[in-house]
């Protein structure tokens, strides 16, 4: 994920990984099942938060998938509100595309005209 950015600026990396917490929780799970004593240091000191959980498994059942997916993201935003130096928060989110493309295909990220039906709401 960062290595565009060491490449352009090889002086952040030590920065980075001095500054980096990958914080262990669970999406489905009420504070993202982070013990509170780290969820409170996490409010205090953090100041970016880069979220990129989510299940990519299409064959969930529906409430399994709402509950990590929409429901982790709630939580997720729950958290960032409660982080008292937050600058920025960033969402990677999970989609696919199903088109009449041949597979990998590359599509640029915009509306494709020609996969928009006329009572499609874009």
């Amino acid at each position: 994920m960062f290595s565009l950015l060491y490449e352009k600026r090889p002086e952040l990396e030590a920065v980075v990984k001095s500054r980096l917490i990958a914080v262990q929780g669970d999406l489905s799970l009420d504070n993202l099942g982070i013990d509170p004593t780290v969820r409170k240091q996490i409010t205090e000191d953090l100041d970016i938060i880069i979220n990129s959980a989510a299940s990519i498994n299409f064959r969930d059942h529906l409430l399994d998938a709402l509950k990590t997916n929409y429901y982790g993201a709630v939580r997720i935003l729950e958290l960032a509100h409660e982080c008292k130096h937050l600058q920025v928060l960033s969402h990677i989110s999970t989609a696919f595309v199903g088109s009449n493309y041949p597979n990998n295909s590359r599509l640029n990220e915009k509306i494709q005209d020609d996969l928009c039906k006329d009572d499609w709401e874009v």
